[in-house]
C-alpha cells in the first residue's frame, strides 16, 4: 500500500547547515551518513517528533533528505537511489520503501501490516531486506522476515525470539548478525548473546556473549558491547575478542 496519510512530503535535499571547515579534496567522494533528528520542542509541536538528517563526514555539512517525515528512523539506501525508512502510521512502526521522487510504499504486505519493524538491513547484493518484526501476538518476540525488493515476496525464517535493536548481514549474504536478549531472573540484567542466523534456513548459532553487534569496516570483525558495558570486537566467528580502544564505557 502507498502512504496516503499526509506524513510524507517532498521537500528536496536541502542543505540546512554548512559549517565552516574543510572542503572536500579534489577527487574525494562525499560520504553522507543518515541519522534521526529530534528538534528543540516548541509550543504547538508534538513531542518526540523525529525527522531525517544527513551529515557529510569530512566537511560536517548537514542536509535534510528528499523526504520529510513527522516521525522517522533512518534505514539503508537502495541501489537505485531510494531508501528504506521506518515511520509510525495507523498500524504501528512500518517499513517503507521511498523512491528518489519521494513516493513511499509500505513493505511486507499482511505479514508486517500490524506491529513494529524493530530493525532492518539490506543484503550485500541489494535485493533482499531483512526485518526484525514484532507483531501484536508475539509478546515482545521478534520474527526475522525477508522481503524480496523485486516482487515483494515475504519469507519468515527461524523462530521468534527476544532480539536487540541491531541487525546486519554477513558479507557473504548467507547469514544475519543479531543479538538475543533473554531475561533469566526478574531482577537481573538480561542475558545477551551475539547470534549468527543462517539464511534461508533460520538456524540460530550463538557466537559469544554480547549485545548490539555490528560489523566493522571490511566485514571481518564484529563490534559488540559486553555484559559490563564496555565495547569489544571479535572475529566473524566469535573468536579472538579484544577490547575496542579503552572500552568506550561511556558510549
Amino acid at each position: 500500500e502507498d502512504l496516503d496519510l499526509g506524513v510524507f512530503a517532498t521537500e528536496g535535499e536541502v542543505l540546512i547547515d554548512q559549517r565552516p571547515g574543510p572542503t572536500l579534496p579534489a577527487g574525494r567522494k562525499a560520504e553522507w551518513v543518515q541519522y534521526a533528528h529530534a528538534g528543540l520542542w516548541r509550543p504547538g509541536m508534538r513531542r518526540l517528533d523525529l525527522d531525517l538528517r544527513e551529515i557529510e563526514l569530512f566537511s560536517g555539512a548537514v542536509r535534510r533528505p528528499l523526504v520529510s517525515l513527522s516521525e522517522a528512523l533512518p534505514g539503508p539506501r537502495l541501489p537505485e537511489g531510494g531508501r528504506l525508512v521506518r515511520t509510525t502510521d495507523a498500524h504501528g512502526l512500518g517499513l517503507y520503501r521511498v523512491t528518489p521522487a519521494g513516493v513511499a510504499h509500505r513493505l511486507g504486505g499482511t505479514a508486517l501490516r500490524v506491529g513494529a519493524a524493530q530493525a532492518c538491513a539490506l543484503s550485500p547484493d541489494g535485493k533482499v531486506v531483512a526485518v526484525l518484526h514484532v507483531g501484536d501476538e508475539e509478546q515482545g518476540e521478534a520474527q526475522l522476515t525477508l522481503i524480496d525488493l523485486e516482487g515483494e515476496r515475504v519469507r519468515r525464517i527461524g523462530v521468534p525470539f527476544h532480539a536487540g535493536e541491531t541487525l546486519s548481514w554477513f558479507p557473504d549474504g548467507k547469514a544475519l548478525l543479531v543479538a538475543r536478549r533473554e531475561r533469566i531472573l526478574p531482577d537481573a540484567p538480561p542475558y545477551a548473546a551475539v547470534l549468527r542466523v543462517s539464511v534461508p534456513g533460520g538456524r540460530l548459532e550463538e557466537l559469544r556473549r554480547g549485545d548490539a553487534p555490528v560489523f566493522l569496516e571490511g566485514g571481518k570483525r564484529i563490534l559488540y558491547q559486553d555484559k559490563r558495558g564496555g565495547w569489544h570486537h571479535c572475529q566473524a566467528d566469535g573468536t579472538s575478542p579484544r577490547q575496542f580502544g579503552d572500552g568506550l564505557r561511556e558510549h
